[in-house]
């Protein structure tokens, strides 16, 4: 129930403030080549944008997880600096000086976002930045932010680019703003079946719907 009277603003990062799904992609797909790994495309569609360890494993790979997360990690993390920040980025900026709490979660790890949203320089206007390697789900993330911050789930708006996010901000309780574009993780078509409250183009409409 979109109802846009919030205290907490959550932002997912891939797809959603920075255009790194093909640094990510094109590293995973050289990663499982090299260990001999053939996925079918559509299971790796499936399966692109969760947690990179619960990615291999739900792609059945478990003898070269760890070497795989590793180096793409590391790759991603070497060139954090190179990614684009996505337009409208600066709403982030706006946001926090309506006063609005503001925070980052991701399923990429911790010091691989600090670094590009430094290099975008919108780091200072996030109160928390949690990375997958920081909790064990997004839910639990989002659990946390409502404990420690005092607030009501419904009081809360998550703005992320995947299906899958959308089944999140219902299981924590909070309302969801989906951006599809060609930046977006998922199709559209995903997206509106998952059924988020509001889908938008750009983060540049972030304003005036809240």
């Amino acid at each position: 129930m979109f109802y846009g009277n919030y205290r907490l603003i959550i932002f997912d990062f891939d797809g959603t403030l920075a255009d790194s799904r093909e640094l990510y992609r094109k590293q995973i797909f050289l990663n499982l080549k090299k260990y001999g790994y053939k996925i079918s495309k559509k299971k790796f569609e499936k399966n692109f944008g969760l947690r990179l360890d619960r990615m291999l494993h739900a792609l059945g790979i478990k003898k070269h997880s760890k070497q795989i997360r590793n180096a793409v990690n590391g790759y991603v993390l070497q060139h954090a600096n190179q990614i684009k920040a996505l337009p409208g980025i600066n709403v982030v900026r706006e946001l926090k000086r309506k006063k609005y709490k503001i925070a980052l979660v991701s399923n990429s790890r911790r010091n691989f976002i600090v670094k590009a949203v430094r290099h975008f320089g919108i780091y200072k206007y996030f109160d928390y930045v949690l990375g997958g390697d920081y909790f064990a789900s997004k839910v639990k993330a989002f659990k946390h932010l409502f404990h420690v911050l005092k607030i009501r789930p419904e009081q809360a708006v998550y703005i992320a680019d995947r299906a899958g996010d959308i089944v999140v901000a219902k299981q924590a309780g909070c309302d969801m703003i989906s951006i599809s574009n060609k930046y977006s993780w998922s199709p559209r078509s995903e997206i509106k079946k998952a059924t988020p409250d509001k889908i938008i183009k750009s983060l540049k409409e972030l304003e005036k719907i809240l």
